[in-house]
Formats: C-alpha cells, structure tokens, sequence
C-alpha cells in the first residue's frame, strides 16, 4: 500500500512539474492593480508590431505607441496618484473634415460596442476604450484590450463618416 502510494505521488510530482515547465514563465498573468509609465511601456514592448512613439507628457502616466501598418494611439493613466493609476484610457484618435452627425456616431457604437466612438470638436473624432485595473487585470489581458482597439478603431471611424461599414 505504502508503495503505491509512494507511486502516485511520484506520477503527481512529476506531472506538476511539468506543467509549471509548459506555464509562460513570464509575467503575462500576473495581475496589473494600477500602472506607471514603464508599465505602459512594457506593455507596448510585448506587442508584437507596436512600438514606443513617446512617452513624455510632463510626468502624466502617457504613452503614444503605433501599430506596424501607422495607426497610432494614446495610452493614458486615469485616477492616479503616487502609487500609479486604477484606470486606463487607450485611445485612436482621428483628425476628421466631414461634418458631425449623431446617427452615424450612435451607430458606430452600436455596431462595434467594444469601444465608445465619439466626437470632440468639429475636427477630432476618438474611438476608445477605458481599463479599470482597480480589481486586477492580466497584462495579456490589457493586450488583447489595446489589440481589439486598434482593430476596432478603422471600422468605427467608417461607420460614424459613411453610416455603414463595406464589407457587411
């Protein structure tokens, strides 16, 4: 009896162990409570196709990052004091010429309610989405956030001029 159980938990060390060899030893998952400038960075760097434009905005939690095809956006810290930011707004934001029309912005989000699409002025029009890491959140979670973003961005900027998307 004695050695059977020795055997099994011998099977179960060894399946454990290997388990934590095929875990990402990396931080991934770890969970992000509130974020600085170098972890806006480091969240940029692990992107692949993005990169570090500037990050330099009279010490705000800031960053201008761009994908590999030129679209770039903003990364802002929200809430923050000493200890860094519980929130974080990622931002496209497109200088545009056409005028407003409320229809085609309510329909922009309505068909891409993963990001809140909206005008600011005459000239600018922002597709974003806002993070609250007050509970914690995966930093490959935050990735996939900013990657769905700049996915999601081009389509709205679409709908909100034209009112429709072409290839619906």
């Amino acid at each position: 009896m004695f050695r059977l159980l020795s055997l099994a938990l011998m099977a179960c060390v060894v399946a454990l162990n290997g388990y934590a060899q095929s875990t990402p030893s990396n931080d991934a998952y770890n969970l992000i409570r509130r974020v600085s400038v170098s972890d806006l960075n480091t969240i940029i760097s692990r992107i692949e196709g993005h990169e570090l434009v500037r990050n330099d905005e009279d010490g705000a939690v800031y960053a201008l990052a761009k994908t590999d095809s030129g679209l770039k956006y903003v990364m802002k810290g929200a809430s923050c004091n000493d200890d860094g930011c519980l929130g974080l707004m990622v931002q496209v934001r497109y200088t545009v010429e056409w005028p407003q029309n409320w229809e085609f912005l309510n329909r922009a989000n309505y068909k891409r309610a993963a990001a809140t699409t909206m005008r600011e002025g005459d000239d600018t029009l922002i597709v974003q989405r806002y993070l609250i890491l007050d509970g914690g959140m995966t930093a490959k979670n935050i990735e996939f956030s900013i990657l769905n973003l700049v996915a999601i961005a081009p389509m709205s900027l679409e709908i909100a001029k034209t009112g429709e998307l072409g290839e619906e």
